[in-house]
């Protein structure tokens, strides 16, 4: 009988060990959104030409973020898939997760905030590849 409920209880385990990347993933998401947004405050007269192709662009942007957002979690869910359980518990690794995350998030800012000054000066988001 024990064996049948074991699965439904490590369940939540599971959910629980990943629920902060994917806090993480959505506060990506939101702030890539919220950059995107803010860079269409710029140029309001894209909206008059054609709202079709403004939304096409903010929906082929939601899928690079998608893809980023991906890359900037792989580091996470690795991680998160090979800690141990009795280290997953404990409070140093909870404060290493908050601490990493607080670098990440601000790094995340610094980018939003360079790219708003960046297309204010050159007309465009950055280049990545470059």
């Amino acid at each position: 009988m024990s064996t049948n409920s074991e699965p439904q209880a490590r369940v939540p385990v599971v959910i629980a060990r990943y629920r902060f990347a994917a806090v993480l993933g959505l506060v990506y998401l939101g702030l890539s959104s919220i950059t995107r947004l803010a860079l269409l405050l710029f140029h309001p007269d894209w909206l008059v030409t054609s709202t079709l192709a403004v939304v096409v662009s903010l929906l082929h942007g939601l899928a690079f973020d998608l893809l980023a957002c991906g890359w900037w979690l792989l580091p996470w869910v690795l991680y998160l898939t090979l800690v141990p359980q009795r280290w997953f518990d404990s409070g140093w690794q909870r404060r290493l997760l908050v601490a990493g995350a607080g670098a990440i998030f601000f790094t995340w800012l610094f980018i939003a905030t360079a790219e708003i000054f960046f297309f204010a000066e050159f007309d465009g988001r950055f280049n990545f590849v470059a």
